[in-house]
């Protein structure tokens, strides 16, 4: 025991050492571009891996990276930050407020990251505790990694006009898109390996302009609509199941709207089961999973649904069929919601 307090001493010493060695710094761009340049900084001096830096609007000169570097907090309010060919790595508290980030790439780590409405003209590899995923326009390919040491949340309002890549692990939630727009313009790829849902259309509608892909290996399952949002999938596009597997839990689509006729196949295994709420598919579907709760969906084309487990009988409710379905032979019985 002695052992264990002794430890925890030495920890609490060394993380209020490294708060007081760290500064932080607001640039100026009074005199130039570098980051090397004191007077570009206030106080005056540079920045090293350590500190904390704020960039805010009306600089005379902005800020263009000259090699790859390191910061513990980054803000950024307004102007422009060009990393040329050079990766920025944050450590600490990430903060995209507004402004534009343009060229090379961001490496962002540490415990939170927010997306407050900048622009991101820059590869994103980001791995955090959580984000705030509150807006934003992002250009190039975006890779969020959470660890879930908190609730990921988002308010909307972010346009992904590359691929998204979502790796969230955890025992907290990871919601995107509860009260504005998302769009989603590239290929959006989702893996959720957390004991908590990762949640997509949350409170409002997303616009998914090119394919879905999802797994979970978890028992969190992934939502979209569940708070009573719509998901509208772009002619041409599908949803489907990547080849991390979806083996447990639900995989709920609510108001999830299919424009055009392109077939869709979604396969579940193990004790998975498929939650389809208010959902219009206009193709063909084949469906197989452990289970299916189905309820005031619309099929307009011919649809299959495989039962291969016991985790559930399919259910139905005010289901809309306009060409003829290939069901379980599974007596259906109601949902009581």
């Amino acid at each position: 025991m002695q052992t264990k307090y002794i430890l925890t001493t030495l920890l609490l010493v060394l993380s209020s050492v490294t708060q007081l060695l760290s500064a932080t710094y607001i640039w100026t761009g009074t005199s130039s571009t570098n980051w090397d340049t004191t007077s570009n900084w206030s106080p005056a001096g540079i920045p090293v891996a350590a500190d904390y830096i704020t960039l805010n609007s009306n600089a005379p000169n902005n800020l263009v990276l000259d090699q790859n570097r390191t910061v513990a907090n980054f803000t950024i309010n307004g102007d422009t930050l060009d990393l040329g060919t050079y990766i920025l790595t944050t450590t600490g508290v990430t903060y995209f407020n507004g402004g534009l980030v343009t060229n090379g790439n961001l490496n962002i780590a540490g415990s939170l990251c927010h997306f407050g409405g900048a622009t991101i003209n820059a590869r994103i590899e980001a791995s955090c505790g959580y984000y705030h995923m509150n807006g934003g326009l992002f250009l190039k390919p975006v890779v969020l990694v959470s660890s879930g040491t908190s609730n990921t949340t988002g308010t909307g309002n972010c346009t992904f006009e590359d691929s998204l890549t979502i790796n969230h692990s955890g025992v907290f939630y990871f919601t995107m898109g509860s009260s504005t727009n998302d769009f989603f313009n590239g290929p959006v790829t989702i893996t959720n390996h957390a004991s908590k849902e990762v949640y997509l259309a949350n409170g409002d509608s997303s616009f998914y302009n090119a394919n879905v892909t999802i797994s979970s290996t978890g028992n969190g399952g992934v939502a979209f609509g569940n708070g009573g949002g719509v998901s509208v999938l772009a002619s041409g596009k599908t949803i489907s199941i990547g080849s991390g597997g979806f083996g447990a839990d639900y995989l709920t689509l609510k108001k999830l709207k299919q424009i055009g006729t392109t077939a869709q196949t979604l396969t579940l295994t193990g004790t998975a089961i498929v939650n389809l709420v208010g959902c219009e598919f206009n193709g063909n579907l084949t469906l197989s999973a452990g289970g299916f709760l189905l309820k005031d969906d619309v099929f307009k084309s011919a649809s299959t649904f495989t039962k291969t487990g016991t985790a559930i009988a399919i259910a139905m409710a005010t289901i809309l069929i306009t060409e003829r379905q290939a069901l379980p032979t599974t007596a259906p019985q109601v949902d009581s919601d």
